[in-house]
């Protein structure tokens, strides 16, 4: 269907309207004490502004400043791979609806087409004629068509459905009938028709990359003049309110945002918006589902188009308002009513990019980092459930799908100071311990607190009980598995300043997750818990699982054994004893220690019935007992590191055969690592 200009000038008039039942959905997001903030940090490595994002379920693509992008894996954040090739900034990046293919436009003057399964460039887009930077590219998915914005004012676009194209010289550009054959118009015409910066536009078309598709857009995919400015966004939306079929809007340097309707593998201008300041570029658009268009503006501000009836370089519209991100390095968010709700303010320079999976939002900033974004949730400590599914059913606040609940525990476990050996945390120590035997029970455990001995901290009981649909023999005894785990910690004070930020402060950066107990042995624990509980859910768990957590672990397990004596008949039958407090050989390759050296004391006295005698008058003549205990230490121990004391091996079994053919692919990984 094809559609003349409208009579009024601007039928879209910018609005901000509230109903009754508009006002009633903004009451309930209060009520439900929504948090975002930065959970991850990432650094790019080659000190460039992170100017352009896109993200899909599992990679989030980020276009630097310095030509690159990085892929980046969005479960673990670390660095997949860095795609190369062009040959100037990478101003502008999106992601086709089947996440198939990722575009990419550049300073260089070309677009470039990346198969994300492949990982790896399969398109190479040059303009029949230099176009200077391409500010934006936008896929329509219906009628396959590329769409890019240019800083010659042009908005051009190839079909990708088809193969290679060739320029197509004798078929005229699309130019707009409203505008004039103005002298900007006469520069670029003359600038491709003489032929400048030819050498430049000769290296793309004879690029090495002899793999890829080469691609030229025919001069009839042009539109010339599509705005009086540079393009520097667009958005793309089918069958908007009043408008059937696909639709490019287009913003620009010129103050206008341009609605263009897509008919027979090419554009039709359909409307211009012109309720901004022509001196304020357009520099960024987003679509909400319910027809509303969000611009940001040169300025700090953002107009709200009803498509229906600081600067801001970054726009995104959500299920219900929009997020704004702006040159003061400001995230702001907005409900449906357009009043602003809150902020986050993590970045150290200005804001320029944005871009959303499933389950972030993402940001990119001149400082040379990317910031990941989650909307937390507050979820009570303490339940009072009588299981871990009545526990996601009725904490109806919590999205289990959007937030990852282990990553939420271990969060709010870091941030008690469970300092164990200092008077000063023993309340802290209690209130950790507390939280923690309130977790259990709410994924499905019978948990208690044992008591400490007198000015200790308390351990922590937790039972899993079997419940496998495997039927065993009425005969058959179920084993029992005891995990030991201590969720005390070190005392970290950051008065030298080696902390990035506060250690009792989970947080996430290249990858990584830092906090006091992290490692040491909160993550561990809780990674043991949710692996009980997943079992527990599908009903699958075969064994009973004991959790004894201790909080005494880091000042020498004061009490533990004597709490233990109180209380042993919570532990009778133990089949298997499982600890996390380990190590693996590397990073990346997962280990499973089945036995520890142990430690033995031993106590060696050396006295006699004299006193001490003057080490100046009798020295070196009479022999001291601190003299023969340093001959009696020298003798422990043989040239072949062997232990001496009688009967120190009686209960030490053999290495086996097969326990020395284990440390063959020990030894040779070790040979194959590359140490810098």
């Amino acid at each position: 269907m094809t559609h003349s200009p409208p009579k009024t000038p601007n039928k879209y008039k910018p609005t901000i309207s509230r109903s009754n039942s508009t006002i009633d959905n903004i009451s309930k997001r209060l009520e439900q004490k929504l948090d975002t903030r930065c959970i991850h940090t990432i650094t790019q490595d080659d000190n460039n502004s992170v100017l352009s994002l896109a993200a899909n379920d599992k990679y989030l693509f980020s276009g630097s400043q310095g030509s690159k992008i990085h892929v980046w894996d969005l479960n673990t954040f670390q660095l997949v791979t860095v795609f190369e090739g062009h040959c100037g900034s990478v101003l502008d990046l999106t992601i086709s609806a089947d996440q198939q293919w990722l575009f990419s436009c550049s300073g260089d003057g070309t677009v470039r087409v990346w198969d994300i399964n492949r990982l790896k460039c399969s398109h190479l887009i040059h303009s029949c004629h230099d176009v200077g930077d391409i500010f934006s590219v936008i896929y329509a998915e219906k009628s396959h068509l590329l769409f890019f914005g240019c800083q010659n004012t042009s908005m051009q676009w190839y079909d990708f459905g088809l193969g290679p194209h060739t320029t197509l010289p004798h078929q005229p550009m699309v130019q707009d009938s409203n505008q004039p054959d103005t002298q900007k118009t006469q520069f670029f015409q003359m600038f491709h028709d003489l032929g400048l910066n030819a050498k430049q536009h000769h290296d793309y078309l004879f690029t090495e990359e002899t793999d890829l598709i080469q691609c030229v857009i025919c001069t009839n995919q042009v539109y010339v003049n599509a705005h009086d400015g540079y393009v520097y966004c667009m958005a793309y939306a089918n069958d908007l309110p009043n408008i059937e079929g696909e639709v490019i809007i287009t913003g620009s340097g010129d103050g206008n945002i341009k609605i263009w309707s897509i008919q027979n593998k090419s554009v039709q201008h359909y409307q211009t918006l012109t309720g901004g300041d022509p001196d304020r570029g357009i520099l960024s658009l987003a679509i909400s589902e319910d027809g509303y268009l969000f611009c940001g503006v040169q300025g700090g501000h953002v107009q709200i188009w009803d498509l229906e009836t600081d600067d801001v370089l970054s726009v995104m519209a959500k299920d219900s308002g929009f997020i704004s991100a702006s040159a003061d390095g400001l995230i702001k968010f907005w409900n449906e009513g357009f009043d602003f709700s809150e902020s986050v303010d993590d970045h150290n320079g200005i804001i320029l990019s944005m871009a959303k999976s499933n389950d972030y939002l993402i940001t990119g900033s001149s400082d040379h980092s990317i910031k990941v974004c989650a909307t937390i949730w507050d979820v009570p400590a303490s339940l009072q459930l009588s299981s871990p599914e009545q526990f996601r059913r009725n904490n109806n606040n919590y999205d289990c799908s959007s937030c990852d609940l282990l990553m939420y525990v271990l969060e709010r476990w870091i941030s008690i100071r469970t300092v164990s050996g200092n008077p000063q945390y023993f309340e802290e120590c209690r209130r950790g311990a507390r939280f923690f035997k309130n977790i259990l029970q709410q994924l499905g455990a019978q948990s208690q607190l044992i008591p400490g001995v007198t000015g200790r901290n308390p351990l922590i009981f937790a039972k899993f009980s079997a419940n496998s649909t495997r039927q065993l023999s009425e005969e058959a005894k179920v084993p029992t598995v005891l995990f030991y785990g201590h969720y005390d910690v070190i005392a970290a004070e950051n008065e030298t300043g080696e902390w990035l930020q506060d250690p009792f402060k989970l947080s996430g950066l290249n990858g990584y997750i830092y906090g006091r107990g992290t490692s040491d042995n909160k993550g561990p624990i809780l990674a043991s818990v949710f692996a009980v509980h997943e079992l527990l859910k599908e009903g699958l768990l075969n064994v009973n699982v004991i959790f004894l957590i201790e909080g005494e672990e880091e000042s020498g397990s004061h009490g533990f054994l004597e709490a233990l004596d109180k209380h042993q008949n919570m532990f009778e039958n133990i089949d298997l004893i499982i600890l996390s407090n380990s190590y693996w050989l590397g990073e990346d390759v997962p280990c499973i220690t089945y036995g520890l050296r142990g430690v033995i004391h031993a106590s060696v006295t050396v006295s006699n019935s004299l006193t001490d005698l003057h080490s100046g008058v009798e020295g070196g003549a009479v022999s001291e007992p601190l003299i023969d205990l340093v001959h009696v230490l020298g003798k422990l121990i043989d040239d072949d590191k062997r232990v001496l004391i009688p009967e120190f091996y009686n209960d030490v079994l053999p290495v086996s055969e097969a326990e020395e053919k284990l440390y063959d692919p020990i030894v040779a990984w070790f040979k194959s690592q590359v140490y810098k």
